[in-house]
């Protein structure tokens, strides 16, 4: 090229296609959730269309109903939709600043709100593949609670509870936590697996938490980074569901980013940021 000659400039690749919402998604979405049992309604609209385009672009499908017809056609499709639609994630003691504070202040106030001889009822929502539950196992025995208390687990993935159940997890998970968890854990070839007696003390439950009777006279419940995720209707509806799950007193602790602040009272009574106590009525 010679010195007179203007540089030659690139253009950008064009952006990837991806379609519009429009009213033909509706009856899709509405399938979509009847399948797979679930209320996808319940979560912001932006997130869960955004998501839909995207995975059934990715798929090669820029229509609905092309698309609903191959999930029909192909059972693993669907499931791995179902899997990628929603976040089902988590890791051991998150947010560790918010593990001290509660062990710090408020679970000496949890052991000893019902007499030594009764069992507490906990409950974790949203749990994943089990990592927020088994941290609270861990901290729970090391307290030489563990014991008395029951512990439940729920998500709406079935594969995200198997694996809790099985309770296997690879070292890099384990990582971040590693000297608290590794006395209950044993190696399993390549994984490691939480022992028997963690394992014995949860129950876990599988399903759509809009769709299913909750626990009830709970102690604690964990719903812990799942309200950021929910349009404000179902935020206000599940909260009102989980304090009215609470026995009286009981505790309700919420996500790093999550206020129940700026909403009317729902029987509860701020004890922090992040924890709330049930009052007599909800």
């Amino acid at each position: 090229m010679s010195p007179q000659e203007p540089a030659q400039t690139v253009p950008p690749p064009p952006a990837p296609y991806l379609p519009v919402w429009d009213e033909a998604w509706e009856p899709f979405m509405n399938w979509l959730g009847a399948v797979l049992s679930l209320d996808l309604h319940a979560y912001k609209p932006h997130q869960i269309r955004r998501r839909l385009l995207l995975y059934g672009n990715a798929a090669g499908f820029a229509h609905p109903v092309a698309y609903q017809a191959h999930l029909e056609r192909h059972p693993e499709s669907l499931q791995r939709l179902a899997e990628r639609l929603l976040i089902s994630t988590s890791t051991f003691f998150r947010d560790p600043e918010l593990w001290q504070e509660f062990e710090r202040v408020w679970l000496d106030d949890l052991l000893h709100s019902a007499p030594m001889t009764s069992t507490l009822r906990v409950w974790s929502v949203a749990c994943a593949a089990g990592q927020e539950v088994y941290s609270l196992a861990v901290l729970l025995a090391e307290h030489q609670a563990l014991p008395r208390v029951h512990l439940i687990g729920s998500d709406w993935s079935q594969r995200a509870i198997q694996q809790a159940q099985c309770g296997l997890y690879r070292r890099e998970e384990l990582e971040p936590a590693w000297l608290r968890l590794y006395p209950h854990l044993q190696p399993v070839g390549a994984d490691w697996q939480f022992s028997r007696v963690l394992r014995q003390t949860i129950e876990w439950r599988a399903g759509d938490l809009f769709c299913q009777p909750f626990p009830a006279h709970c102690d604690l419940i964990l719903c812990r980074n799942l309200l950021i995720y929910l349009s404000e209707g179902a935020q206000r509806r599940l909260v009102r569901r989980l304090m009215a799950a609470l026995r009286p007193g009981g505790l309700l602790w919420t996500g790093k980013s999550e206020r129940l602040s700026q909403w009317q009272p729902l029987g509860r009574q701020g004890l922090s940021q992040h924890l709330y106590r049930a009052s007599s009525v909800c």
